[in-house]
């Protein structure tokens, strides 16, 4: 175990702990609040533009659609945060508040793994020193965990067809050079 492998299982344990203060419901709702409102927002924004652009006669039409995406986005985001936030208190007044924290616990971990692999995805596109590309090679934690973010890409590729399409054109992303090639 090395440094590297420190610091992820201390960014696990955040994760898993914040998790738990969170509970499984918010936990949900926050992820579904984050997909639920960049779809809203992708969809209604030329409305709410339209909308934007006669309430505010200042706005100029080149802005307009960007700014009512990131409206959409934060009305929908917050409204679906706040329900959460009420269904939470609920729970927490029932029996059923221990089972939550547990399951906050559970998606914590998943959803700090799914970051950290994320990460170190896009460390692998960096032109890092081979010094420390060698640190994250005898990462026994890296070598597991590197795998996660692929796995929940190729478990859920057929929700985002989007995706498929640039997933593919990254993977065409030529290798990056290392320093001692460029230097």
């Amino acid at each position: 175990m090395n440094w590297i492998d420190i610091i992820i299982l201390i960014l696990l344990a955040l994760a898993v702990g914040i998790g738990f203060k969170k509970g499984l419901v918010q936990e949900i709702v926050g992820i579904l609040a984050l997909v639920v409102a960049f779809f809203l927002a992708l969809k209604l924004h030329p409305a709410a533009a339209g909308g934007l652009q006669k309430m505010f006669k200042g706005i100029p039409p080149h802005l307009a659609p960007t700014i009512g995406f990131v409206v959409m986005f934060l009305a929908a985001f917050l409204a679906i945060t706040i329900a959460g936030w009420l269904l939470s208190k609920i729970i927490k007044a029932t029996p059923l508040d221990f089972a939550d924290k547990i399951g906050g616990m559970a998606i914590g971990l998943v959803k700090g793994a799914l970051i950290i692999s994320v990460i170190l995805l896009l460390l692998a596109l960096a032109p890092l020193p081979r010094e420390f590309n060698h640190k994250l090679d005898r990462s026994g934690m890296i070598r597991s965990i590197r795998k996660v973010a692929p796995w929940v890409y190729e478990k859920t590729k057929g929700l985002w067809p989007k995706a498929q399409e640039f997933y593919q054109e990254w993977q065409k992303t030529p290798e990056p050079k290392k320093v001692e090639q460029v230097i």
